[in-house]
């Protein structure tokens, strides 16, 4: 069975390109906004995944993107274990449009089911601008 061992989200996932290690930049637990609907410019989503002996290298899966409770969006993406046991999935969006207060919501899930392997949750909280001023400087 393929299974998440991290899910996190940020504002961007970065690859170094000698060590090839990865790094979130800013991990995103939750956002103010002084209006809605919200467009955050810059989101990246990091999966680590593993399979077992027997699963599917290359499984076909989505990215969910979208508030609890409500449809959420779904992306396809690819993923190719390359004989491995573990893969890195990065999923970088840009523009993502949010329509009210909530919780944000990106999972990761094999195409055709309902229930996510992994997801980050982050909290849409609507405030007066003065807050979101204050909070800036």
């Amino acid at each position: 069975m393929i299974r998440a061992l991290l899910s996190v989200c940020g504002q961007d996932v970065l690859l170094d390109s000698q060590s090839n290690r990865a790094s979130i930049i800013s991990i995103a637990e939750s956002f103010d906004v002084p209006i809605l609907p919200g467009i955050f410019g810059s989101v990246g989503a990091l999966f680590i995944l593993a399979r077992d002996e027997g699963d599917p290298e290359s499984p076909q899966m989505v990215v969910r993107v979208g508030l609890v409770g409500r449809p959420p969006q779904e992306l396809p993406v690819a993923i190719d274990f390359q004989h491995k046991m573990t893969v890195r999935v990065i999923v970088r969006m840009s523009g993502l449009l949010v329509p009210a207060p909530g919780v944000l919501r990106v999972a990761l899930a094999h195409v055709g089911e309902g229930e996510a392997i992994g997801h980050w949750d982050m909290a849409v909280n609507l405030v007066a601008p003065a807050a979101v001023a204050a909070a800036v400087q």
